[in-house]
């Protein structure tokens, strides 16, 4: 149990906020399996060209957060549900 504020922000960061070394591996691994299954979609002629300076990651993973209750999605131009 953290008995000081250092601590509970240490144990938070660690416990909330960081991804875990293997789910970020994983999570890239996949993500990057998927950018060259498109790009092979675009060599057999069956996508437009990609455009890979314009590869928009979104979602907790490029925020750099875990997913889980704690974590909600990231809402441009629309109120909070919580209030």
């Amino acid at each position: 149990m953290p008995y000081t504020i250092n601590d509970c922000f240490e144990k938070f960061r660690k416990d909330v906020v960081d991804l875990e070394p293997g789910q970020t591996k994983t999570a890239r691994g996949s993500r990057d399996f998927v950018y060259k299954n498109i790009g092979a979609l675009f060599q057999k002629g069956l996508l437009p060209r990609m455009y890979p300076a314009m590869n928009l990651d979104f979602g907790s993973f490029d925020r750099k957060t875990k997913q889980g209750k704690c974590t909600r999605p990231l809402l441009l131009g629309q109120k909070s549900q919580t209030g």
